[in-house]
């Protein structure tokens, strides 16, 4: 029996010993390989998150230099078959631009940062991030999809009778342009431009499965996912919005004729919302007296009042 336990122990340690060793170099921290790991933020104003993003790069205490660089996916793919990865390396190293190395002298392992606000990126891109050490480089790699969009149409962004936006605003409503998003992958989703303040646009997606014939088009529920506004609530902080689905956790609010977002297929939508800030809720609409995007079509035949909403 004793036998057994010595040799099982020994089984366990040669087991961890070699996790260890596989799992080098994958971590910031006191590793044996010179690594930077990558970490995306989003931006705050007056950057804009649809195509700008913040890249932090942790590199551990092995490296010396951090070179970084972005391209396109199409770019990145033809280069690498071309160069491999180390003559990919030393073309991010000269085409690139080597970050300042900021020592994080609170930390015991000794590690090192760059960071990097990357801008006016479109379509599907590659930001690259070179370590260098005495002893060799190595390349750690993230993706970002800058947005494409496309005017639909103008309008106004009306604040219903229970919106909270008209409080924090001052405003009864805002001129905006409804812009349809036309990146691969994306194509189910809109924006309204600086809804909610100068480079705070409104974002929701359609749900295309919902699709139904009305007496006035076509129309689909919509979904809008939590997101600021550039406006504060009292003592409370920033002013925040999402449907009624996303703050209740269920998404059979998102299908319900009177909690469910809604837009027609010339972009008339209704917007019932939560309105909220980190300690909690403030208040919500319904399509009753909710938020609505009118486009400019109605406005210039002063017909919006009478827009019909057909739902189940």
């Amino acid at each position: 029996m004793k036998k057994y336990i010595i040799m099982s122990l020994a089984v366990l340690l040669t087991f961890s010993f070699t996790s260890c060793k596989e799992d080098s170099g994958t971590e910031p921290g006191n590793d044996n390989k010179a690594v930077a790991t990558i970490y995306k933020y989003e931006p705050k104003s007056p950057y804009n998150p649809d195509n700008d993003v913040v890249v932090r790069m942790v590199g551990n205490n092995k490296v010396n230099e951090i070179y970084y660089f972005a391209e396109t996916k199409a770019d990145f793919d033809a280069n690498m078959l071309e160069l491999g990865e180390s003559g990919y390396i030393e073309y991010v190293m000269a085409n690139g631009s080597k970050g300042e190395i900021i020592e994080d002298t609170k930390s015991e392992l000794g590690v090192v940062t760059v960071e990097k606000v990357f801008t006016n990126l479109i379509g599907e891109n590659i930001i690259s991030a070179v370590s260098v050490s005495a002893s060799g480089k190595s390349l750690n790699t993230t993706t970002f999809v800058g947005l494409e969009w496309e005017d639909v149409t103008d309008g106004l962004y009306q604040f219903g009778s229970g919106s909270k936006l008209t409080s924090v605003s001052g405003l009864e409503g805002v001129e905006t342009t409804l812009q349809h998003c036309t990146t691969a992958g994306k194509e189910n989703m809109y924006r309204l431009v600086n809804v909610f303040g100068d480079g705070y646009h409104m974002k929701f997606s359609i749900m295309p499965e919902t699709e139904e014939e009305t007496e006035d088009g076509l129309a689909w529920y919509c979904r809008v996912p939590n997101q600021p506004t550039s406006w504060t609530y009292g003592q409370y902080g920033t002013l925040n919005v999402r449907d009624i689905a996303y703050w209740q956790g269920n998404d059979s609010f998102a299908t319900n004729g009177s909690y469910g977002c809604y837009m027609y297929d010339d972009g008339y939508t209704y917007f019932p919302l939560q309105y909220y800030v980190s300690a909690g809720n403030v208040g919500y609409t319904t399509t009753a007296n909710c938020d609505t995007f009118i486009p400019s079509i109605y406005l210039e035949t002063k017909e919006y009042v009478a827009k019909a909403r057909a739902l189940k």
